[in-house]
């Protein structure tokens, strides 16, 4: 689920940060971009986030915050009773 070493040069983004509208729980958000991005999850009142590469197995990730990596077409599914926010960060 992270960005794994490689001896391959990769350029960092010059992307902004971009707030994530979060919708009704729970709440699936899906890399669309042709490249790696972390989201980041904080705030609010969390109880479950997940990972998923093919939305239909979920993998629990064991936090209700931080930041995740995902390739592009992965998703994070979020379950909350107060709006956390989620911002997406172009890594390359």
């Amino acid at each position: 689920m992270g960005i794994r070493a490689s001896s391959a040069k990769t350029v960092p983004s010059t992307a902004l940060p971009a707030a994530i509208t979060v919708t009704a729980s729970p709440y699936s958000y899906q890399n669309t971009s042709n490249g790696v991005q972390s989201v980041i999850v904080s705030g609010g009142t969390v109880s479950l986030i997940e990972y998923t590469r093919d939305n239909a197995t979920f993998f629990t990730v064991g936090v209700i915050a931080g930041a995740f990596d995902l390739n592009p077409l992965d998703r994070l599914r979020v379950t909350y009773a107060v709006l956390p926010t989620m911002t997406a960060i172009q890594v390359n």
